[in-house]
C-alpha cells in the first residue's frame, strides 16, 4: 500500500521509532516529552540499543542510508532489536507517525516477512511487510507507521521492538533516520499508509512521435475455436504453417509428418473434417480461411516449394520408397510438386502425378477474392529450409544451397505475384541462427557469407529485374535456445522461472546474455570486438532491422513462429506481453505465437487479452506506439501507446518480473491532462485479466505497486472518477538513447 510523505496542512516535529513485539515496558509519571531522533549516526540522548533472546545489535559504518552509520541487527529465533527510553514514557498523543529507513541487507531473506512492529506496550504488533515491501537485496526502503496501528488501547510506551516471531535465524537487517513525527493539529489524523520508496520510474513521453503499432503482431498459429472471443474479437492473424505443410497436397489434402512421425503421410490436416469432404481441393485451408475471413483475421498460407508432396495418405513411408531424385514420378507415394502448370485457372488434375502450386493460388484468390476481402490473406514459401534435409529428408535429403533457394524463392514468389500483385509474400522462413547466418550449413555458404544479408540482396536484384516487389517481408521463428526457457509449466524451478520472464529480451536488449548455446558458443568470441555483425549478444530485432536497412530498405520484419516457455504458469504470461509489448514498439510487421493456447489454466490467452480485451469488454491498448523509459529494464519492463482514433486514452502495459511487489513511479510528460487511471492485473491468482480498481490523478503522474510477477495494463484517461492517490512529484526526464550500432526501419 503506497501513500505520500506528507499529509498537507499539518506541522510536525521529528521524534523516535518504535519497533516493537511484546517486551518489558517501564512506564513514567513524568509529563509528556516533546519527541525528538531516535537514532540518525547514533542514538539520540535517552535513548539505546539491546538485542534480546539471542539477536546482536551494534551501529556499523559499512552502510547507511545517509550520514555515516545505521543500526545492525542480527535476528536470532525469537530475538528481538529494542530501542529503549528508560524510566521516562510517551503518551499516545505525543507522536503521529513513525518513520525510518529499513534494509534488509545483502541477502533478502525469507524471515524478513517474519518481522513485527510494535510498542512493547500490550499494544497491537503490525507485520513489518505491511508498511515495507523488502524484497531486494541492498536496497533501502522508507517506513511510515501511524502510531494508532500499534497503540489501540491508547497506552503508553516507552520501549520499541523489532521482534522475529518465527523459528528463522541468522538474517540481517539495517535500520537508519529513526523518528517520530508530532502531529500537533487538534483533530488527531487519520491513520496514514506507508510511503513508496519508487523501485523504478517510468516516464511517458506523451507528445513525442508515435510510430503504429502493427495489427498483425497479435497473431497465433491455429487458435483453439474459443480464443477469437476469449480475446474480444481482436485477434488479427492466424497462419496455417508448420512442418506439415512442406509436403502438402493441396489437390487431396494428403500430407507427410517427415521426422516429426514416422514419415507418415496420411489425412493429419483435414481430419476433424467430414470424410465426404476431406479429399476436396484445398479443403485443408478452406475452414480456417473462411473463419478468418468471417472474423476480419488476417491469414497467412504456406505454400510449398521443394520438389514432391505426398500422393496418398497410407501411413508410414519406408526409406526405401523415399522420393530422392528430382522430377521422377514412379514413386507411389509422392507427385511432384512444380509452381506452374501453364493452366493456374483450370480444375487439378488428381490423376496424374504432378501438383500445381499456381493452380492452388489461383483456387485461393478465386475463393477469396481479393475485392471482397475483410483482411488480407498472404503467402509464406514453404518452411524451415534449412532444416529440409532433417525434418522431410524424404523428399529432400540434400541440404539446399543458397541459390538453389534464391531460385526456388524467385519461381513461387513470381507466381504468387503474377495472381495477385498486391499480396504479400513471407520468406525465407528461417529457423533460428545457424539458419540466418548459414542456411545451416549449406554447400555454398563460405562463398556467400552471412545468408539473410544474400537473401535480402538476391531478392532485391531479382525484383528490381522484374519491375516489382518479390518479398515483402522477411519471414524469420524463434524460440530461446537455453533449455531453463523451454518449460511449460505448470511447476518450474527458480532457474526456469527466470530464464522465461528474462527471455524477450534477447528480441531487442544489446546487454542480455541467455545461457544458451548461441551466446556460449556462437557470440561469445565476438564480444571483445563489439559483438558480431557490430551488435553485442543476440539483439534479434534490431538485428534484422539492420540487415533489412542494409540489403533491401521497405522490406518487413515477421515472426511467423516464436515459442517463448511457461505456457502454464505465470511466468509463460509475462513473457509473452513482453513480446507482444517489444513488437510494438520495435515496428515488428506479424507476429505468429507458436504453441498451445487452448485450457483454463493456460496464461497466454491472458496475456494477449492485456492488449487485446484487458477489461473482458473488447477493451485493447492504442494503435500508435509512444516513447516510454524505465529506469530498471532487468525487473521491469514498461510500454505505452496512444490511438489513432481515441484522443483522450493513453496506455500503459507495465511489467514486474520479480517475486515480490515493486513500487514504480508512472509519470506522463506532455500530451493531455489526465484525471483518472484504471488498472488491470494478470498475475498468478488468475489466467485471466482482473480489475483492480480506478483511481482518480493529478499532476501528470502517480504511485503504482506492480504485483509481483505480474502483468499490468494501465489506462489513463480523461473521464474522472475513482479514489484518490497518492500525489506524486514531477521528476520527468529525457528518454535514453538508443544502443550505439543499432539502427531502426526509417
Amino acid at each position: 500500500m503506497l501513500v505520500s510523505n506528507a499529509r498537507g496542512g499539518r506541522q510536525r516535529t521529528r521524534g523516535i521509532l518504535l519497533l516493537g513485539a511484546l517486551a518489558l515496558f517501564r512506564v513514567s509519571c513524568r509529563a509528556a516529552l516533546t519527541p525528538t531522533d531516535v537514532f540518525t549516526d547514533t542514538a539520540a540522548a535517552g535513548w539505546t540499543l539491546e538485542g534480546l533472546d539471542g539477536s546482536t545489535v551494534d551501529v556499523q559504518t559499512a552502510l547507511a542510508k545517509s550520514g555515516t552509520s545505521a543500526i545492525h541487527v542480527q535476528f536470532a529465533a525469537g530475538g528481538s532489536l529494542a530501542l529503549d527510553h528508560g524510566s521516562v514514557a510517551f503518551q499516545p498523543q505525543d507522536a503521529a507517525d513513525l518513520t525510518f529507513d529499513f534494509n534488509a541487507g545483502p541477502t533478502v531473506a525469507a524471515g524478513i516477512a517474519s518481522l513485527a512492529v510494535g510498542l512493547g506496550n500490550g499494544g497491537t504488533n503490525q507485520p513489518l511487510s505491511r508498511y515495507v515491501q523488502a524484497t531486494r537485496a541492498l536496497t533501502w526502503y522508507h517506513a511510515r507507521i501511524p502510531v494508532a496501528d500499534l497503540n489501540a488501547q491508547n497506552l503508553p510506551y516507552s520501549r520499541l521492538v523489532l521482534s522475529n516471531n518465527t523459528s528463522y535465524a541468522g538474517f540481517d537487517a539495517y535500520l537508519d533516520n529513526v523518528a517520530l513525527e508530532k502531529d500537533d493539529s487538534v483533530t488527531p489524523p487519520p491513520p496514514a499508509l506507508p510511503a513508496p520508496q519508487v523501485g523504478a520510474v517510468f516516464t511517458v513521453y506523451a507528445s513525442s512521435p508515435s510510430t503504429h503499432i502493427s495489427p498483425a503482431i497479435y497473431g497465433v498459429n491455429y487458435p483453439p475455436a474459443d480464443l477469437w472471443a476469449r480475446l474480444g474479437n481482436h485477434l488479427a492473424m492466424i497462419r496455417e504453417g508448420g512442418n506439415r505443410w512442406t509436403a502438402y497436397n493441396w489437390e487431396t489434402n494428403a500430407s507427410n509428418a517427415g521426422s516429426d512421425y514416422q514419415y507418415s503421410s496420411d489425412n493429419n490436416l483435414v481430419s476433424s473434417l467430414p470424410v465426404s469432404s476431406q479429399t476436396v481441393p484445398g479443403e485443408a485451408v478452406l475452414a480456417p480461411l473462411q473463419d478468418a475471413q468471417d472474423k476480419g483475421m488476417a491469414a497467412l498460407v504456406t505454400v510449398p516449394m521443394q520438389d514432391y508432396v505426398a500422393a496418398d495418405e497410407s501411413g508410414p513411408v519406408p526409406q526405401a520408397q523415399w522420393a530422392v531424385t528430382p522430377g521422377l514420378t514412379t514413386y507411389a507415394h509422392w507427385n511432384v510438386n512444380l509452381t506452374r502448370s501453364g493452366n493456374p485457372s483450370g480444375a487439378p488434375n488428381t490423376g496424374d502425378k504432378y501438383v500445381y502450386q499456381d493452380q492452388f493460388v489461383a483456387w485461393l484468390e478465386t475463393t477469396f477474392p481479393a475485392a471482397s476481402r475483410t483482411a488480407p490473406i498472404s503467402y509464406c514459401l514453404d518452411n524451415e529450409p534449412g532444416l529440409w534435409p532433417y525434418t522431410h529428408p524424404e523428399v529432400h535429403p540434400a541440404k539446399p544451397t543458397y541459390v538453389e533457394l534464391i531460385r526456388r524463392t524467385t519461381d513461387y514468389a513470381s507466381m504468387i505475384k503474377d495472381a495477385n500483385p498486391n499480396a504479400l509474400v513471407f520468406g525465407p522462413v528461417s529457423w533460428g541462427w545457424t539458419d540466418y547466418v548459414s542456411l545451416q550449413d549449406a554447400p555454398d555458404a563460405s562463398a556467400h557469407g552471412d545468408f539473410l544479408d544474400y537473401y535480402l540482396e538476391s531478392v532485391k536484384t531479382e525484383s528490381q529485374n522484374q519491375g516489382r516487389r518479390l518479398v515483402d517481408v522477411l519471414d524469420i521463428h524463434w524460440g530461446p535456445q537455453d533449455t531453463a526457457n523451454q518449460a511449460a509449466g505448470p511447476s518450474l524451478t527458480q532457474a526456469q522461472l527466470d530464464g522465461i520472464v528474462q527471455g524477450p529480451r534477447s528480441l531487442w536488449d544489446p546487454t542480455y546474455k541467455e545461457d544458451s548455446w548461441v551466446t556460449n558458443n556462437v557470440l561469445a568470441p565476438y564480444q571483445a570486438s563489439g559483438g558480431y555483425e557490430g551488435i553485442p549478444w543476440i539483439t534479434l530485432i534490431p538485428r534484422m532491422m539492420n540487415k533489412i536497412s542494409d540489403h533491401y530498405p521497405g522490406t518487413g520484419l515477421a515472426l511467423s513462429e516464436y515459442y517463448l516457455g511457461g505456457t502454464y504458469n505465470i511466468a509463460g504470461g509475462i513473457a509473452q506481453a513482453d513480446a507482444l509489448g517489444i513488437f510494438g514498439r520495435e515496428g515488428v510487421f506479424a507476429a505468429t505465437r507458436w504453441g498451445d493456447m487452448a485450457g483454463s489454466n493456460n496464461f497466454l490467452p491472458g496475456a494477449f487479452a492485456m492488449y487485446l480485451n484487458y477489461d473482458g469488454a473488447g477493451g485493447r491498448v492504442g494503435d500508435q506506439s509512444i516513447p516510454v523509459s524505465d529506469t530498471d529494464t532487468v525487473d521491469t519492463s514498461v510500454y505505452a501507446a496512444t490511438d489513432s482514433v481515441i484522443s483522450n486514452r493513453l496506455w500503459v502495459v507495465a511489467i514486474n518480473k520479480t517475486a515480490g511487489a515493486l513500487p514504480v513511479r508512472v509519470s506522463v510528460s506532455g500530451g493531455v491532462s489526465f484525471n483518472a487511471w484504471s488498472v488491470y492485473q494478470l498475475t498468478s491468482a488468475a489466467a485471466t485479466p482482473q480489475f483492480i480498481g480506478k483511481y482518480s490523478m493529478s499532476g501528470g503522474g502517480f504511485y503504482y505497486g506492480l504485483p509481483a510477477y505480474g502483468v499490468s495494463t494501465i489506462v489513463l484517461s480523461t473521464d474522472g472518477g475513482g479514489s484518490p492517490p497518492p500525489p506524486l512529484p514531477s521528476q520527468d526526464r529525457t528518454p535514453p538513447s538508443r544502443p550505439k550500432g543499432l539502427r531502426f526501419r526509417p
